[in-house]
């Protein structure tokens, strides 16, 4: 960086030196969680630090609070024909650094299935559902034939991808 004085008839030259520092902007993720949860100690996004059984990231997914006071979140049934797992997704968290998977399998931890929840239907894997944007959501559905499972299970997973400092 140079300095130059309009006032030239006093001064030849003059220049200065300045060090710049350029910082990555945080992640759409951080930024959600540093404006919301300033004093919050573990920030990963795979915490769950109000004990409720959802990461930070799910949580930033569904839209939901780190620290306990939670309203919505997952909805899970099963009809005679069908699992169906539904929930909304947060339009703010639907950024490049946030990646949506909905694992099923016969038995919790024991996922056979994943399906990726995409931008939309089409970049989502079949068959799962994105609906039109509505208040700062959009619905997510998956709708699963039993095929005769005795029982089927299903849990919603989000990956945040930080940026190397």
């Amino acid at each position: 960086m140079t300095f130059t004085p309009s006032d030239t008839a006093n001064y030849r030259n003059a220049s200065t030196r300045a060090d710049v520092t350029v910082k990555p902007s945080a992640s759409p993720f951080v930024a959600w969680i540093d404006t919301n949860y300033p004093g919050l100690i573990d920030k990963a996004a795979t915490a769950d630090p109000d004990g409720d059984g959802l990461a930070n990231a799910v949580e930033y997914v569904l839209g939901t609070r780190l620290d306990g006071a939670n309203g919505g979140g997952l909805s899970v049934a099963c009809d005679a024909t069908d699992l169906v797992l539904s929930f909304q997704r947060a339009l703010a968290s639907k950024t490049s650094d946030t990646a949506v998977f909905i694992d099923v399998g016969p038995a919790p931890g024991t996922w056979t299935q994943t399906y990726q929840v995409g931008t939309d239907s089409t970049a989502s894997t079949s068959p799962v559902t994105v609906g039109i944007a509505d208040g700062g959501f959009e619905s997510i559905t998956l709708r699963l034939p039993r095929a005769g499972d005795a029982s089927k299970f299903a849990r919603l997973r989000a990956s945040v991808t930080l940026a190397s400092p």
